[in-house]
This record gives structure tokens, sequence and C-alpha cells, in this order.
């Protein structure tokens, strides 16, 4: 989603044309949103789905977001890092300070506001109930009143500056005090009640007309409301595996639904064809696990770039489901004679088959299944949660999906990699070594009712990692979620 945002032409400098890239919140691309509004500075607000990102994101210096274009005098520079872009432009716009002091000044309290945002964002990511109002009363006991008595101490200290951080003027220093107050004051209405300074600060924001007007049209978004997609399964890796590799590679948030067997009665008549999983997107309810997960390779750019790639990922894909289910006709198998013939027949022709399928198919294609190698800022999102690493080359995005159908069938052998493991790897054991931490109970997916453990618990996650892992600007404070700021 594009958006320009009109105004007056730059007061300074050489006239430049920016485009802001970062996902439809406010989180870590706000501030500079905001120092564009009260400049009155014309921008691109470029707010991108996860696709768009995958298109993206070999051109971001760092491989996050939020970055900025910048054309100007027929070049165009590309800038990373939050904090660097929202001063450059704070800079550039005469709103970081008038000297060298004042400049240092603002920065201080600018950064005040991250470490602020970090404190915010521990009660916003905590899963358990119980700990999250631990922090919450924590926040509201010791560390905003911390904070903005700071702020109100600094205020005062600017005897000369009226209601403003520093100087006489508006500068990004009262911009990003007024965005990291945002949630707090939505939760606590009269947070600001016993410190008039800082109400007088925030009013005083206000009257730029171009921050008043940014903030009244601005979208209405929430982390929360970015987990366009659900996906419903057992607590078990299973036919939803896949569909969570291609949403980890593809770097794109989605509620990991893991249901106990006893809620699976229940939940049955409101899912597709009776059966798991099961994909929600904007209310609507999708079945059946392998299309299930060539949609979610298309919608996240992993399916390949022509129909040929995409028809080649889909043979690949069916072959390895094929292997599957010849695995799960000889675990499930109750006679235990013919079960030994299916054993023997297994090890002996289905396994050597299979590898060298595999194997053959990497000989004339390199260490993927599909595409080409990338240069080094081509690099996997699997290989690191931030975008890619300057170290390391990486497959191409339309080798991806291939590539985690056969990761997810060698994790759930529990065996490192089809090339390198022998055959006997693979055989088959009784049902109740299906590795797990949860105590057995009988499912029904996309087959006949099986007997397996689940490994993992409900949780909502995006991209390589939980969501404590979430890329931002910085791999210690990971997120670009607007909730806290």
């Amino acid at each position: 989603m594009h958006s320009t945002r009109t105004a007056d032409s730059s007061p300074c400098g050489p006239m430049a044309k920016y485009t802001l890239h970062y996902f439809n919140l406010r989180g870590r691309a706000e501030l500079t949103r905001l120092i564009f509004a009260a400049a009155g500075v014309e921008y691109t607000d470029h707010r991108m789905t996860g696709a768009e990102w995958q298109e993206l994101k070999s051109q971001a210096p760092t491989g996050q977001l939020p970055c900025m274009e910048i054309e100007i005098d027929g070049k165009t520079v590309w800038l990373g890092q939050s904090m660097a872009i929202a001063r450059y432009i704070a800079r550039e716009h005469r709103l970081a300070g008038n000297t060298s002091l004042e400049k240092a000044r603002a920065d201080s309290i600018v950064d005040s506001t991250v470490d602020l945002f970090a404190e915010l964002l521990k009660q916003f990511l905590e899963k358990d109930e119980a700990k999250k109002n631990e922090i919450q009363k924590r926040l509201d006991s010791e560390v905003l009143p911390k904070y903005l008595s700071m702020f109100s101490k600094l205020l005062t200290g600017n005897q000369n500056g009226g209601d403003y951080f520093v100087g006489d003027q508006l500068t990004w220093a009262d911009l990003a005090v007024f965005n990291i107050l945002f949630s707090p004051l939505k939760s606590n209405p009269k947070l600001l009640d016993d410190y008039p300074k800082l109400k007088a600060n925030r009013a005083k924001v206000s009257e730029n007309a171009g921050v008043t007007k940014h903030v009244e049209t601005r979208p209405e978004t929430s982390f929360e409301n970015m987990v366009n997609y659900k996906l419903t399964y057992f607590a078990a890796r299973g036919r939803a595996e896949l569909i969570r590799l291609i949403f980890h590679a593809g770097g794109v948030k989605f509620v990991d639904e893991r249901i106990e067997g006893k809620d699976w009665p229940a939940l049955k008549p409101k899912i597709p064809h009776g059966a798991l999983p099961a994909l929600e997107m904007d209310g609507q309810v999708f079945g059946q696990s392998i299309a299930i997960a060539r949609y979610v390779a298309r919608q996240v750019g992993l399916a390949g770039k022509t129909p040929i790639e995409e028809f080649r990922a889909d043979e690949l894909v069916d072959t390895v489901t094929d292997f599957g289910q010849a695995y799960i006709k000889v675990r499930f198998e109750k006679d235990e004679a013919k079960k030994a013939e299916l054993k023997k027949d297994f090890q002996a022709n289905t396994v050597p088959n299979f590898i060298s399928k595999l194997s053959n198919l990497l000989k004339s294609s390199g260490d993927f299944f599909i595409g080409k190698i990338h240069p080094p800022l081509g690099a996997s999102s699997r290989d690191h949660p931030q975008g890619p690493s300057p170290a390391t080359h990486g497959p191409s995005v339309e080798t991806i999906r291939v590539d985690c159908v056969s990761r997810c069938l060698f994790v759930f052998f529990q065996r490192p990699s089809v090339r390198t493991v022998s055959p006997d790897a693979y055989l088959p054991g009784p049902p109740e070594t299906i590795r797990g931490n949860r105590p057995p109970e009988t499912i029904r997916g996309d087959l006949s009712p099986v007997t397996i453990r689940g490994d993992r618990p409900l949780e909502t996650i995006r991209g390589d990692h939980p969501l404590e892992t979430i890329n931002g600007s910085r791999p210690s404070e990971t997120i670009h979620g607007d909730c806290p700021s």
C-alpha cells in the first residue's frame, strides 16, 4: 500500500524524493513519519505486505525494515536503521536542534524514548497472562513514573524553551516523546494528570498542523491486526509443518493454533472437509494441507517465479508427499507380519529410490532443488532472522518451498539430511515413539486417525523465530509492531 503525503517543499538543501518502506504499522517507522509531517515534507509512505517485503528485502541495506529510499540529484541512496533514518530527516528539515549542544540534547531524549520502548515491549510480548499482569504492574508503579518524571525534569531544565524539550522550537525530541506515549495514554488517558509540563508539551506538539493531520488521517493499525493468517492443527508437526516452514521462510507472521484431541469434535463441524490442518484468512476457512501450503508459498513469493518453476516445485512436493504416504503406511500397520514385509520393502526399495531421485535433482541444480544461488545479499531468511547475511550464499526464494518440504520430512524422521543418512535411519518404529512431549492422543488430520504426540504450544509467530525475535531495526529489540509506541 502506497500513500503520498503532500506538503510544502523541503526548507533546505536540494530537492529529494523520499520513499519510506515499512509494514502497515506505526512501530519503528512512526517517528520518521511524524518528522515528515511536522516539517511539511512530501514523501511516499509505502506500507507493504509480507510478499512485497520478500521482493524488496535484497535491496534493504540491512535486510530489515524500516528502510528509506532517497532519490536526489539523479541518484538513489538507501538508508537503514530506524533511528538513523529519523535523525537524518530531522537534520535535513531543521528539527534536530540548531547547535551541536542542542542536537546532542535532542539525541539523548530520543535515546531515552528508545529505552522506554524496550520496557513496553516486555509486557507486549509476554504470552503468560500472569507474567503479563506482573509486568504491567511494574510498568504502572515503577517504569512509567520513572520516565515521566525524567521527561518532566528535562522540560523544566529547558528554562528558555517554554514547553519544548530543546531550544525554543519543535524538535524530533518532542516528537519522539509524543510518539512513545500514544499506547500508554490509550490504556490510561489520565496518565499525564500529575505531569503538567508533559501535558503542555503534548499540547504544543499537537498545535503543529502537519502532526495533527497525520494523526487524524493515518491508518488505524495494531500488531494484532497484522495477524492475517491462523493455522489450526493438532499439537504436532504432521501435515501442518510444511505450511509452518513456508511461513517461517517467507518471514510472515501467523497464529499457530495447536489444539488438543479433546477439542477436535467441537471444532470439526466448522472445518472444511472435516479435517486438519485448516487456514483462516479474513474470516474464511480453507482446508487440505498441500493446497494451503501451495497458496501460502505463492503469497510469500516461494512457489517459483515462472510457470515451469512452479510446475517443478509441485512435482517435487508431490514426490515427497508420496514418500511420506509410504512411510505412514508402514508405521501404522497393525499386523506385525505384514508390517515386517512392508518395512523390508521400504528399506530395500522405497528409501533408496527416493534418495536417488533427490540426489539426481540436486546434481543438476546445485545446493537447492529449483532456481539459482543468489549473491551474498540474497541469503535466505531461514539463515538469519533479520534477513540476509553478507557472509553467506542462500537459495533464491523459489527454491525454499521445496527445500522446506524436505526439511519437514527429514526433521520428522529426526535426521539432518537425506543425502548423508543410511536408509536404516528411516525404518519405522512403533507409533508411541513419535516424538513430542504431550500425552498420546488419537487425532484425525487429512488421513485416518493416528496416535501421535504433540511437541509445541500455541504461539503467535512471524518469520524464522518466535514473536520475541521478530525483526526490527535492532536485534535486541526486534519487533515492528505498534502497540508500545
